[in-house]
């Protein structure tokens, strides 16, 4: 048995396979790294591997925002999963330790579960020995869909189009300028931020529902928001021009219509109101050892 672990400290691969040779007498080799990145290099380079164990904290987030955090987890997995297959062709089995802070029936395991992550451990589960019976027989897809929870009519779950924004991460970043105020460098150095982590499309669509204050800021300040608004060779403020003169066209044609209309011989009544408007846990049955505790604390 040859596995991939990549967990945060050597101590807990070191104690994952010990476990393992004790009570299932078979010997593994392993080898240990230490990002998402190296994962995929690894088993781009090495396709003898019969397992993949990796720790969802992994590296560290700089921030508590979940759901970036969430996308980022599974953008990672979805390539490793890709990459994750035997000489033959055959898929390579993942076992994925998660953060302390998931629960079954969470749309990230129906994400998973599309993509062939069947083997993940969660809560009271995410131990030495779970671990050990997972790398002996991995989860079938009829056991991981018990297992998280996944109702009938998600399991056919189809992975949005990168090209998408969900409505979430729109409010968050509305409430995020909303915070600002009316510091306006800090509109154009949010933006340049929030346009490191989306494609173009993405921000086309995120630029939508921007405040009218903030986009007339940065269409003057931000290159970023200039180049994306630039289309087919005409500049954004020429397109608004020109939205703006049919606008205009329209209202002439509106008031010459009603100017036709015939008028009115009957009182008309008005209304006398108008309404307007990065750690991994790990738990084991086995005592840890002072020198285990030394390792982890060094590391």
């Amino acid at each position: 048995m040859k596995v991939l672990f990549a967990v945060s400290n050597e101590s807990i691969s070191e104690s994952i396979v010990k476990k393992y040779q004790k009570d299932y007498k078979e010997i593994i080799s392993y080898k240990n790294v230490y990002y998402f990145n190296a994962i995929l290099k690894e088993i781009q380079r090495d396709k003898s591997y019969d397992r993949i164990v990796i720790s969802e904290d992994l590296e560290p987030f700089a921030n508590n925002d979940y759901e970036a955090i969430d996308r980022f987890i599974f953008e990672k997995l979805d390539s490793i999963s890709d990459e994750a297959t035997d000489t033959e062709g055959g898929d390579t089995p993942i076992i994925l330790i998660c953060s302390d802070r998931r629960t079954k029936g969470e749309q990230l395991f129906v994400k998973l579960f599309s993509i062939g992550v069947y083997s993940a451990l969660l809560g009271q589960d995410r131990s030495i020995s779970e671990v050990c019976k997972l790398i002996r027989k991995p989860r079938t897809k009829k056991e991981a869909k018990i297992y998280y929870k996944i109702e009938a009519e998600d399991a056919s779950y189809k992975e949005e189009s990168e090209d998408e924004v969900s409505e979430a991460e729109i409010q968050n970043i509305r409430a995020h300028y909303k915070k600002l105020g009316k510091n306006e460098e800090a509109y154009v150095e949010s933006f340049d931020n929030i346009a490191s982590q989306y494609t173009d499309a993405q921000l086309k669509i995120i630029i939508k529902f921007l405040p009218l204050n903030v986009k007339a800021v940065l269409e003057t300040k931000s290159p970023k928001y200039q180049s994306l608004m630039s289309f087919s060779g005409e500049n954004y403020q020429s397109a608004v021009k020109k939205q703006d003169k049919k606008e205009n066209a329209l209202k002439i044609n509106f008031i010459e219509n009603q100017l036709n209309k015939p008028k009115m011989t009957k009182p008309v009544i008005v209304p006398s109101a108008v309404n307007t408007k990065k750690v991994t846990k790990l738990t084991s049955n086995e005592e840890v050892t002072e020198e285990t505790r030394k390792n982890r604390t060094s590391s």
